[in-house]
This record gives structure tokens, C-alpha cells and sequence, in this order.
């Protein structure tokens, strides 16, 4: 079974309103550690206008997401999943099919009298620290700035690094809370 971690970052929390601007995912291999890091955001997918260039890379990630049989993420189940859906929905495309999925969030949630933020988790495995862009960043990567686009494309791979990590500490609570 092909096993992914996966990351978007958006310019809102609102499909209808903001768009994917970076998706990566992550390939697993058999001992948990990532052999394929793949990313593409809304400046690489090619030419054409805003709305066409976030088309293709919704088309791209759903792509990527049904090329796989598990996909793990950080409160993907919450909201990654349903903004690309939405933003899917919004271009009248077919939706993500079901797909076995995996949300580190959810298992770490009141599992250990504190909080199952990834920024959290992640101090306390000692994964190193949470990437946290600027809202200067953002913002200008809201407005295609390149630079910071590229900066938003560093913190989702390390996302994806870090929730990799994170499964392979939380696997065996996923195991206990979840059975599968």
C-alpha cells in the first residue's frame, strides 16, 4: 500500500474565498522515513492566469492524493481535505475519492492532558520547531510575491517532514485508539 503525508497551504481558511498556493506530499517508505518529497505550488504548475494556474494545482494534488491508498497529515481530516474539496467543488471538478486517512491531530487529541497542536507535538518529540512564516510573508504571498511563496513552500515541506515524524511516534496510540 502506498503510504503519503501530505500538506496545502492556503490564502484563507475559506475555499470559497481564498485558494491553494502550495501542496506537498511526501511518499513513506517501509520504515517510516520519506523517499520522495514532491511539491508544486501555484507558480510551478505553469502559465496562464491566477485562477488557471490554482486549477491545475488542485488538479495536481487530487492527482496526488488518489495515487495513494493512506495519506497522513496534520488536521487534514479537519480541513485540508475539505478545502481541497472545496476549492474542487468550486471549479465544478469531480471531488477526492475516499481513501484511508490518517490526521495526527486526532490522534494525539486528549490523549496526554495537553495540547495536540502541531507546534506543540512537535517541541515536545523533539522534532525540531514548527515553522512559522511572517505575516509579512503571507500577505505577500496572498499577492504572488515570489520570495514569499517561497518561504510558505519551506514551512509546508517541513510540515510534511515533521508530521512524518510525528506519525512515527504516534502510530502505536493510532493503533490502540483507532485499530486499524
Amino acid at each position: 500500500m502506498r503510504t503519503v503525508v501530505m500538506d496545502i497551504e492556503t490564502s484563507d481558511l475559506r475555499a470559497d474565498i481564498g485558494g491553494i498556493m502550495v501542496a506537498c506530499f511526501g511518499e513513506l517508505d517501509g520504515d517510516g522515513n520519506i523517499s520522495d518529497l514532491r511539491t508544486k505550488t501555484i507558480d510551478t504548475v505553469g502559465g496562464g492566469s491566477v485562477a488557471q494556474r490554482e486549477k491545475k494545482l488542485v488538479l495536481w494534488t487530487k492527482d496526488q492524493w488518489e495515487h495513494a491508498d493512506i495519506i497522513i497529515g496534520q488536521n487534514h481530516v479537519g480541513f485540508d481535505h475539505h478545502f481541497i474539496d472545496g476549492v474542487l467543488f468550486r471549479y465544478g471538478l469531480p471531488l477526492t475519492e475516499k481513501r484511508i486517512l490518517i490526521d495526527t491531530y486526532q490522534t494525539a487529541k486528549g490523549q496526554f492532558a495537553m495540547g495536540a497542536s502541531m507546534k506543540n507535538m512537535v517541541d515536545i518529540m523533539k522534532l525540531g520547531s514548527k515553522d512559522a512564516p511572517s505575516k509579512e510573508d503571507w500577505r505577500n504571498a496572498n499577492h504572488g510575491d515570489a520570495e514569499a511563496l517561497a518561504r510558505i513552500t519551506e514551512r509546508c515541506e517541513s510540515d510534511v517532514i515533521m508530521t512524518a515524524g510525528m506519525w512515527n511516534r504516534l502510530k502505536p496510540i493510532y493503533m490502540r485508539r483507532f485499530g486499524r
